[in-house]
């Protein structure tokens, strides 16, 4: 328990939250009627699936170019050196 003067009043905390807040939660859970009263994303998880759908896709394209330049780069070289590009 922290006790805090701000402003000349004596503030309790207890934890992360004021003695006052705790006090006032019990009355705030009867108004509302235990109905959620913070934000919270609803299809959080739908935008998450996308996302990583997406990111999965951009992986799998990123490696295919990455696999045909290594190869264009192969045959150059091959080409180069005057030996025949494996087909």
């Amino acid at each position: 328990m922290i006790q805090t003067i701000s402003r000349g009043c004596a503030i309790t905390i207890v934890g992360l939250f004021s003695l006052a807040a705790l006090k006032a939660q019990p009355a705030h859970g009867q108004e509302v009627k235990g109905k959620r009263t913070n934000a919270y994303m609803k299809d959080a998880g739908k935008k998450a699936a996308v996302t990583r759908a997406a990111n999965a896709a951009a992986k799998l394209r990123s490696e295919a170019a990455r696999k045909a330049v290594a190869t264009l780069r192969a045959n150059a070289l091959r080409a180069g050196n005057g030996q025949a590009a494996k087909t």
